[in-house]
């Protein structure tokens, strides 16, 4: 089965859709797409696939899946795509046995993220600017792992005729057996004060036989709608900080009206945190998934604040309630915060 027709199926694609209809997936977000945002997310639904955390390949063989908020997963929230940390010394057969009993709807390798101690690792970008290493990796998993292989990419370094070393790692790809490609179009280093360079799905899309999937200052249809030209190419869509901003995102895509209630909705991630990560560890992914929720008030500074000084969930808890029981101002549409 090609790669193109394995997305296409797995992910329930439709012949015929529109760049205003694609395949829908909220990306993976460190601290954020555990287990309990990716509940919340599966009581909206919409989407096609949601992604895993980062999971460093080294530690997860270790813990308890059943337990670990995450690993485990539920079954409403549909096709989980699991995302690893390697580095091209990783035990890929012991580490697939602990990821292949979860189900996964794909294996994501990352090579995208630029985070300090992923790059230290030999992980990320620098498994991408690694061409040995890469092509090692993707056929050692490829070797465990028949399912759906995926990769999450940048663009490499921003230096003069940058495009031929990346075409040669997409033929690396292309190669090893990958059924499809992420695309965060920017460069290794650049922070997400600088736009994302979404023309360059459209040339990526005429050099490779891969599927395709846009990512990066993604914000919801009207990303889309500015530029369509720039996605008609693309086989799907990745949303990452904005799902946080509206879990209901993916539900809203094509129906703008969708009613939602904001405190209900934080309530419940409340709850589910608890339910997954326990009093002493929840308050970390409740300020964090909070800080960007505050995104939907025209004063949602104050929550901010609030959940900046928060010592406990229960104190945050107690602020939420009054800051949107007091039926605040929403601004409309959110915009992403800033982040260096």
């Amino acid at each position: 089965m090609s790669g193109n027709i394995r997305i296409m199926q797995l992910f329930k694609y439709k012949a015929g859709s529109t760049p205003s209809a694609p395949m829908l997936f909220c990306a993976p977000m460190a601290g954020v797409t555990h287990s309990a945002f990716r509940r919340l997310l599966a009581d909206f639904g919409g989407y096609s696939a949601i992604y895993t955390e980062l999971l460093a390949s080294r530690q997860m063989v270790h813990e308890d899946a059943g337990k670990s908020p995450y690993l485990k997963r539920r079954a409403e929230e549909g096709q989980v795509i699991y995302q690893l940390l390697l580095t091209g010394q990783d035990a890929i057969p012991e580490i697939m046995s602990s990821v292949l009993p979860l189900n996964p709807a794909a294996i994501d390798i990352n090579c995208g993220c630029g985070g300090k101690y992923v790059r230290q690792a030999g992980g990320g970008v620098a498994l991408f600017e690694n061409r040995q290493k890469l092509e090692k990796v993707i056929k050692d998993v490829r070797r465990e792992y028949a399912g759906t292989l995926m990769l999450k990419i940048r663009l490499g370094h921003d230096v003069p005729g940058w495009r031929e070393p990346f075409l040669e790692r997409i033929r690396i790809i292309e190669d090893g057996g990958a059924d499809a490609i992420t695309l965060h179009p920017r460069f290794a280093g650049q922070h997400m004060k600088r736009g994302a360079r979404h023309e360059i799905f459209r040339w990526l899309a005429d050099n490779t036989r891969l599927p395709v999937i846009a990512n990066g200052d993604i914000l919801g249809p009207a990303t889309i709608a500015r530029n369509p030209h720039y996605f008609e190419k693309t086989a799907g869509i990745m949303v990452g900080r904005m799902a946080i901003i509206c879990p209901w995102l993916f539900a809203a895509w094509d129906n703008p009206g969708l009613n939602v209630d904001h405190l209900k909705t934080w309530l419940t991630f409340y709850d589910y945190l608890l339910d997954d990560f326990g009093d002493k560890h929840a308050l970390r992914p409740l300020k964090l998934f909070t800080k960007y929720y505050a995104q939907n008030f025209a004063f949602g500074h104050t929550l901010y604040t609030a959940t900046r000084t928060a010592s406990t969930v229960q104190s945050l808890r107690e602020y939420a309630v009054r800051f949107m029981s007091a039926q605040p101002a929403m601004v409309g549409p959110p915009t992403l915060p800033v982040i260096y």
